[in-house]
């Protein structure tokens, strides 16, 4: 999947993650307030229900977009 992160407000990071497993500790994402759109190609398993779960540091919007 595609993970953005646009109008970003504070420096941080982001994380996603399959929906049936703890939060990470690796970031998908790092981003800079102010900054232009941060955009990266991640390869991750959806969970059992179909989910990804996102977890920001940042007051950020994300934007995922998925393919296959």
């Amino acid at each position: 999947m595609n993970v953005t992160a646009a109008g970003v407000a504070s420096d941080g990071f982001v994380t996603a993650y399959p929906s049936d497993v703890p939060r990470p500790t690796a970031s998908v994402l790092n981003v800079k307030a102010g900054g232009p759109a941060v955009a990266n190609l991640v390869i991750l398993p959806v969970g059992p229900d179909g989910k990804i779960r996102f977890f920001s540091t940042a007051s950020t919007h994300l934007i995922g977009d998925v393919m296959g």
